[in-house]
């Protein structure tokens, strides 16, 4: 049982640590990991070389998308390098909802004239370009061409398209010598133009003639690193197809992934009572005891016809004065719990002494801090053939099939762990052949368990998923408020057959007489032999106080014990129920000991220097 939790546990954290997995792969693919270029942030400067330089050339197509070719001449001087790297930031801060997105495409990049070598990747908000032969170096004057097809630029007001660009971007990390743009626009559309230069937030002008279906622009001075030169150009709203931005939805707050609106709260209440809905339909109908329709005494037939057991029924339990059709501790307590366990297993150890398959020998404590020990010792000329099949796996365990006559309870610590795990296992397959219940109770807990852990772990998902796609985040909280109930009542998920139920109400009959034996005393001859046998399933029960005081000064110990239990001391009768409680606990712990195991417009005062769509910058490799 121990390795079975060990392997539930297991399960549980390694889903909750694939669900931070998911959550982050799904954070990534819902757009989280997308954040805006920061153009303020300080350029890193390099030495040695600069841009002779860079001119811009923007054609704006009919169809609002624009066609950008950026001539790039470059002076290594005696510096040896593999190219350069042009950055371009494509995702832009549009509102509290959402950001501005440019699509690139139709890529065509040169060295010196010759197709180039290049590898493109996003990095945040950024496209990044790294140009040039990574086996090659290059030095002196070289020429770069950068052509790409740009949507999602232009800006639409109510009587003009415009183009607001950065032509060669504020992140330079050398001078700029000569900078200039041209844009190419439908013939006689263009209502206005404008350019500034400088650093980010410069209004200075630089140089601009407008024609018929070009303008162009040139910078006045040689631009420093982190000054750049951006262009503005309005044009009629017929020129081009009318403009509208590409956005993506922005990452969701908290109280926008789980609202507490009337659609969501009205999803979280279906979603929650469908499930417990299911789970309530699935106990009434499959985990509630059935019992039979007549007086199971008045026939004795397992198989006369029954039903499922009242909810609220009342029966009365009656005492009996023996163990209910001859059974065996364990199985009492399987039928009791529901559960094969560690009491179960000890229970039938100290069974097994009292019908003298065995001798349990107390043992004087050893030195000034020494622990008491036990011994159990094997019964000379027995036959264990008449055991059951989980009291053998038992014995088998503890005298290694018989190859040891004897053996000290400290041995086993750490060594019966596997025969605990197969004794329980048997104990399992005897209630089952003996067909007690519907099926096997540590496998339906266990699938109601993992089955609660997984929606869970789905409903968390949900959860990330519908919050961030549709504030619809409290559905998936259902799922897993509903998957939680699963995991915690996983224990009552187990029904017992009519013939299970009807022996449940003879065992609790069994352990009233135990616990209230005191006033039946004078019922019975053989007190002794009642004494002995009763003590496993006092150990099952819990009740080992209460048995051993009804018996108190009434009986013999020493004849009573028969010789099974041998102690250390002369005892009496709750003196021998304390040492055996106190055995039963040692005996518990040490058979389930398991050693440990060796992340705006650019117009009317708007525009400035940095501002616009393009941008970027670009530096050596």
């Amino acid at each position: 049982m121990r390795r079975r939790i060990q392997i539930v546990f297991f399960l549980l954290f390694g889903g909750l640590f694939a669900f931070g997995v998911l959550g982050g792969i799904g954070s990534t693919a819902l757009g989280w990991n997308v954040t805006t270029a920061d153009r303020t942030q300080p350029v890193a400067t390099e030495n040695g070389w600069l841009v002779d330089g860079l001119t811009t050339d923007v054609v704006i197509n009919h169809d609002d998308s624009l066609r950008v070719t950026e001539t790039i001449n470059v002076d290594f001087a005696n510096l040896q390098k593999h190219g350069i790297y042009r950055d371009i930031p494509i995702v832009y801060d549009y509102d509290a909802h959402y950001f501005r997105v440019l699509e690139i495409s139709d890529l065509q990049v040169s060295d010196n004239g010759s197709p180039a070598d290049v590898a493109t990747s996003q990095r945040g908000g950024v496209y990044e370009l790294k140009i040039g032969n990574a086996n090659q170096l290059v030095s002196g004057k070289q020429n770069y061409q950068i052509a790409y097809t740009v949507r999602g630029a232009l800006n639409s007001f109510p009587d003009h398209v415009e183009l607001y660009w950065n032509a060669t971007g504020n992140q330079w990390a050398v001078p700029i010598q000569q900078a200039a743009a041209n844009v190419h626009y439908p013939s006689g559309s263009a209502q206005h133009a404008a350019c500034f230069e400088g650093y980010i937030g410069s209004t200075t002008p630089c140089q601009s003639a407008a024609g018929a279906d070009s303008s162009v622009f040139t910078a006045t001075q040689p631009l420093n690193p982190g000054a750049g030169l951006t262009v503005v150009v309005g044009l009629s709203p017929a020129a081009v197809a009318t403009p509208s931005p590409i956005l993506q939805h922005k990452p969701r707050s908290l109280p926008e992934m789980f609202p507490f609106d009337l659609p969501d709260l009205l999803g979280f209440a279906v979603v929650l009572g469908a499930g417990i809905g299911l789970l309530g339909w699935f106990w009434w109908r499959h985990a509630r005891d059935h019992e039979y329709r007549t007086a199971y005494y008045t026939n004795h037939d397992p198989a006369a016809p029954d039903d499922t057991a009242p909810l609220f029924s009342h029966r009365p339990v009656v005492p009996e004065f023996e163990p209910p059709d001859g059974l065996r501790p364990g199985e009492l307590g399987v039928i009791l719990d529901e559960t094969a366990d560690t009491k179960d297993v000890t229970a039938t150890i100290i069974d097994l002494a009292a019908r003298g398959f065995l001798r349990i020998r107390e043992l004087p404590d050893q030195g000034l801090f020494g622990r008491s020990d036990h011994q159990l010792e094997m019964t000379p000329n027995i036959d264990p053939t008449p055991l059951k099949p989980f009291e053998r796996v038992i014995y088998d365990g503890l005298f290694q099939g018989g190859q040891r006559p004897a053996v000290k309870l400290s041995d086993l610590r750490g060594t019966f762990a596997d025969t605990l795990n197969g004794a329980e296992d048997a104990l399992y397959k005897d209630v089952l052949a003996q067909k007690w219940f519907a099926s096997d109770p540590r496998t339906a807990r266990l699938l109601w368990l993992l089955g609660g852990i997984v929606v869970i772990i789905a409903g968390g998902l949900l959860a990330v998923v519908l919050g961030a796609t549709a504030g619809l985040g409290l559905i998936g909280v259902a799922l897993v408020i509903v998957g939680g109930l699963a995991a915690v009542f996983h224990n009552r998920m187990i029904a017992r057959t009519a013939a299970g139920h009807e022996l449940l109400y003879r065992t609790l009959g069994f352990r009233m007489y135990m616990t209230t034996a005191e006033r039946y005393m004078a019922q019975f001859a053989e007190k002794e032999k009642i004494f002995t046998a009763g003590l496993p399933y006092a150990i099952v029960f819990g009740c080992c106080d209460k048995w051993a005081h009804a018996f108190a000064g009434v009986i013999d110990v020493a004849a009573a014990a028969g010789g099974w239990y041998v102690g250390a001391t002369a005892i009496n009768a709750t003196d021998f129920s304390r040492n055996l409680e106190g055995f039963s606990s040692t005996v518990s712990s040490t058979i389930a000991f398991v050693p440990a195991a060796t992340g705006g417009s650019g117009f009317s005062g708007g525009g400035f220097s940095g501002g616009g769509m393009g941008g970027g910058g670009g530096g050596s490799w």
